[in-house]
């Protein structure tokens, strides 16, 4: 019942005339995630506008209630040499460990901030997604489809309410596996107008395949700006309750 009362809060959306058979879709979909015992697997991410494109890879595991391990590594030449192009999540259960945050990396770009999962102060014990939370700000890429699979949430009421709208689109085939394809308008937050228009691919079973972002975004001053398209696609190969490599837990301390 609790399960249940949760996740109709992340699932039930501000606009009551959206497509039924797209929120079933989207609604099996974050419950088979947020029931997930533990999780493997990556997501790429590939930015790409005006014939050019940089990608960037992250791997995936988890294990409840408080192994975590998420590695991002940009695959393209680092534009910024000031900036990070790997970051690092390790828990054992025990104890957590992450980059310090992205604002701070170029004044010490090699410290790395370590926590006890079991706080003996307030007899708290951090899980999981908890520590995700944490680590948020040390991160390449927290994505739709990251905070999907983390199911933290806040983090899926926040998420649900940037899908302005949603309909099923058809199917088609997606990295080998038929999907149902859900479209619609993005926005930044609940209330704000769309931005951009997105599309989301899931099986059958609720996995989600793919997931896309088209946004014109305005280069340059203000008088004589150009509009460009800027494509933001995540290629997802997660495995829901995967078997996990114990080894990735492995609190990495520097």
């Amino acid at each position: 019942m609790l399960l249940n009362s949760i996740l109709i809060l992340a699932l039930i959306g501000p606009c009551p005339k959206q497509d039924p058979s797209a929120k079933k879709l989207i609604e099996k979909m974050l419950v088979r995630y947020y029931t997930a015992k533990s999780m493997t697997g990556t997501i790429k991410l590939t930015v790409a506008s005006e014939g050019a494109s940089a990608s960037l890879m992250t791997t995936l595991q988890f294990e409840k209630e408080s192994k975590l391990y998420i590695s991002q590594q940009k695959l393209s030449a680092n534009p910024d040499p000031g900036q990070p192009t790997k970051w690092l999540v390790t828990s054992d259960g025990n104890m957590c460990s992450y980059n310090v945050p992205n604002e701070k990396f170029e004044a010490a770009p090699g410290l790395r901030l370590v926590e006890p999962v079991h706080n003996p102060r307030n007899g708290i014990n951090l899980d999981y997604r908890a520590i995700y939370t944490a680590a948020s700000k040390s991160l390449g890429d927290r994505s739709m489809p990251l905070d999907i699979a983390i199911a933290q949430k806040s983090d899926l009421e926040y998420r649900r309410n940037q899908w302005a709208t949603y309909v099923v689109d058809g199917q088609k085939q997606v990295g080998g596996k038929t999907c149902y394809v859900v479209s619609g308008n993005f926005r930044f937050y609940l209330g704000a107008d769309p931005v951009g228009k997105f599309q989301m691919s899931i099986t059958e079973d609720g996995d989600l395949v793919q997931y896309v972002e088209e946004q014109n975004i305005a280069i340059g001053p203000e008088r004589g700006a150009r509009v460009v398209k800027v494509t933001n696609q995540w290629d997802v190969a997660l495995t829901v309750d995967g078997k996990v490599d114990p080894a990735l837990f492995k609190v990495v301390l520097r």
